[in-house]
């Protein structure tokens, strides 16, 4: 027996449930979610037609979220942050630094000052290459390299 397939919510919709749950009016969450009044109603509506349940009890004098929505909404925020958090660690790690590093530098200062560092850079970079040179006399880098 094959599942259906399922088609996840969109997330601008998710996101401007949350703001109305939060502000409590289409129009204050429109203001919020930096959207349009209409762009927030039409998400409700959606998301509505897709659980096949009212989100939001709608009367001349406003709104006011159901039981449903709340919940919803809760762990719509979640998921959002969670995505936001998976989004952020993968732009962080395509920015990471990598290649090669050449170093040049007389032997005393890499032990003194250099050698301490280089263990806790190389774990915090793992895609550079470190190419060390240790030479007592003064290096032309452009010139040798």
């Amino acid at each position: 027996m094959l599942l259906p397939v399922f088609q996840p919510p969109d997330f601008e919709d998710l996101k401007l449930l949350c703001a109305v749950v939060d502000y409590g009016s289409f129009s204050a969450a429109a203001r919020g979610a930096g959207s349009t009044q209409s762009r927030v109603s039409r998400a409700i509506a959606r998301l509505e037609k897709r659980l096949g349940i009212p989100l939001v009890r709608r009367s001349s004098r406003g709104i006011s979220i159901t039981p449903e929505a709340d919940r919803y909404a809760t762990h719509a925020r979640r998921v959002l942050v969670e995505l936001q958090a998976l989004e952020a660690d993968i732009v962080a790690r395509e920015a990471d630094t990598s290649g090669p590093l050449r170093v040049s530098a007389p032997p005393a200062l890499t032990r003194r000052v250099l050698l301490p560092h280089f263990a806790s850079f190389c774990r915090e970079n793992p895609r550079v290459r470190l190419d060390l040179s240790l030479a007592a006399r003064r290096v032309r880098l452009i010139e040798e390299h």
